[in-house]
């Protein structure tokens, strides 16, 4: 159980997580962190929920996002995550149980990315998004905040929201995690390739003449009368 906060402003993103482990009957504390930087990354923010199995391999396993010297962050947009990121989730994901449930927020470039179960992408109309136990709670007080408090400070905002979360639902609890993303150093922007071969997507390919000579092969073959031999 969880509540996951994302908040973008100004081309910045932040993320606030909670700290509670729990079931129907037990919760704890843990330091297990619910949001954070996939590794080699710091331009880009991932919030979990649900079983704590996912954001273990999405923290400590490189290779999700490629490095920064590999991938400028413009890059990182829904085409990307729906043709190159779903599938590796999906690799990691695919012998989970029925009961492992999650759900994701990813959040870069300016931008938030919500990811379901069935791998679907939302992006939500505005510049903040929540999940978790505790998400409808946490983001609607986040955005009366917003509209109340525009001078508080972003991390503040972020974390009285996540209290009205907490008092308000089982399963979430303090203490609280932040996060924001960093600007990639000129030095290794300068290494990322200029034009960067975009995937396409899947393509179905129908090879005609491998599937013609295929049914030639498959036909049934005239039976031949033997010959008498004496």
């Amino acid at each position: 159980m969880t509540v996951c906060l994302a908040y973008t402003h100004q081309n910045t993103c932040y993320m606030l997580g909670d700290s509670c482990a729990s079931d129907s009957i037990n919760h704890s504390v843990v330091r297990n962190p619910k949001v954070f930087n996939p590794v080699g990354r710091r331009d880009v923010l991932i919030g979990c929920a649900g079983t704590f199995r996912l954001p273990n391999l999405l923290k400590y396993i490189p290779g999700i996002f490629p490095k920064e010297s590999e991938l400028a962050t413009e890059d990182i947009d829904m085409s990307y995550l729906v043709n190159e990121f779903s599938p590796v989730i999906r690799a990691l994901t695919d012998d989970f149980e029925d009961d492992d449930v999650w759900e994701m927020l990813i959040a870069v470039n300016g931008k938030i990315y919500r990811m379901q179960m069935d791998y679907s992408i939302i992006e939500p109309a505005d510049d903040c998004e929540a999940i978790g136990c505790g998400g409808s709670v946490a983001l609607g007080a986040f955005k009366v905040l917003n509209e109340l408090e525009p001078n508080m400070e972003i991390e503040d905002r972020m974390r009285h929201a996540l209290r009205v979360a907490c008092d308000t639902v089982q399963g979430c609890t303090g203490p609280f995690l932040f996060c924001k993303t960093e600007e990639i150093p000129e030095d290794i922007k300068a290494l990322i390739p200029k034009e960067r071969e975009k995937s396409m997507g899947y393509e179905i390919v129908r090879h005609d003449e491998d599937i013609d000579d295929e049914r030639e092969s498959n036909k049934p073959k005239p039976n031949k009368k033997k010959k008498k031999r004496r």
